[in-house]
């Protein structure tokens, strides 16, 4: 099973820099960025435009290297924060001056009240256990303006990515009998529509939009709520 990253700068520092290359990890990795700018960037695009204007103030929430950020930051004003200095580098070397990079722990980011026209993030919720998305769902609530939006790109357990890495797991470290872990834990994956507009009223928000299909091939489920 793989192990979850604790909430410090230098763990996702060492995620980022530090993980021991492989053959199998390097493959990862090609397939991954393919398929973050071929399939998950336009999918961003279609649906940050239905949540927020042009010109608005949005926060890219656990932003890592940004690689699916090309075409929001001309487009919206965007402020990109990690926990890790290292990703935020990639970041900046991605995006230059288009976006500004923060340094902030999404349970306590040091953002004003009410100074977001908007938030967004993907593949980022899955990783906090159960009792961290409140935290961070009540602090994404804090940093924004009323009735304002989030969008979460949210990996459900029936996705298919999550089952084709399964597979590609076990037959890896069961049958091989390797010790090779693709991706950090992900402890709280979505597990259907319900759960999710559940924890959102809990924490101030107004579930508007659960989509899961083809336009990013079943990998995420595309959360869009509103702020309560």
């Amino acid at each position: 099973i793989p192990k979850n990253i604790a909430n410090k700068p230098e763990n996702w520092d060492h995620y980022w820099f530090s993980q021991e290359k492989t053959p199998a990890s390097g493959l990862y990795e090609k397939i991954a960025s393919f398929y973050r700018v071929r399939i998950i960037r336009p999918s961003l695009n279609t649906h940050l435009k239905r949540a927020f204007l042009p010109g608005e103030q949005i926060l890219h929430a656990g932003c890592g290297s940004g690689m699916v950020d090309t075409d929001v930051v001309t487009v919206y004003q965007i402020t990109a924060c990690d926990f890790s200095p290292q990703a935020l580098n990639i970041y900046s070397d991605l995006h230059g001056g288009r976006a500004k990079t923060v340094q902030a722990d999404l349970f306590k980011t040091d953002f004003p009240d009410s100074c977001f026209d908007g938030l967004y993030n993907l593949g980022v919720m899955e990783h906090f256990l159960a009792s961290e998305i409140q935290i961070v769902l009540k602090e994404f609530h804090r940093i924004l303006k009323p009735r304002s939006r989030i969008v979460l790109f949210w990996p459900p357990e029936f996705g298919l990515s999550v089952m084709v890495l399964k597979v590609i797991h076990f037959v890896l470290n069961d049958l091989l009998g390797r010790d090779i872990h693709l991706h950090p834990a992900e402890p709280s994956r979505v597990k259907s529509r319900d759960q999710i507009r559940e924890l959102l009223q809990k924490n101030g928000f107004e579930l508007e939009q659960f989509d899961f299909g083809f336009a990013d091939l079943f990998t995420h489920a595309i959360i869009r709520a509103i702020k309560n």
